[in-house]
């Protein structure tokens, strides 16, 4: 909500560029989603595989799996908060009015 209205990513983007700190905070917070979601994802499929191996009785890379499950705990730990975040992003674009 950006002054009592809810707005889509891309019109709340185009808002954001005309307040130069909140447009940088919103795109530092994005580059950090973005490595976090490089890393996250490849590494859960990397987990989920050698996992489906284990489970249809084969024998799985146990370093893979170790390896995927820090990966994926990475991604997810630089993707927590984001709705916080996006909220503190936006309250500090609405104060920049008052």
């Amino acid at each position: 909500m950006v002054e009592d209205q809810s707005l889509s990513k891309k019109e709340l983007r185009e808002l954001l560029k005309t307040h130069k700190p909140s447009w940088i905070s919103y795109q530092k917070f994005q580059r950090k989603s973005l490595i976090g979601i490089i890393i996250g994802v490849p590494s859960m499929a990397v987990m989920g595989s050698e996992l489906g191996r284990w489970s249809g009785g084969g024998n799985p890379n146990w370093t893979a799996v170790a390896i995927g499950g820090l990966g994926t705990g990475v991604g997810l730990f630089l993707n927590k908060k984001k709705k916080q975040k996006y909220r503190e992003i936006v309250r500090e674009f609405n104060l920049k009015k008052k």
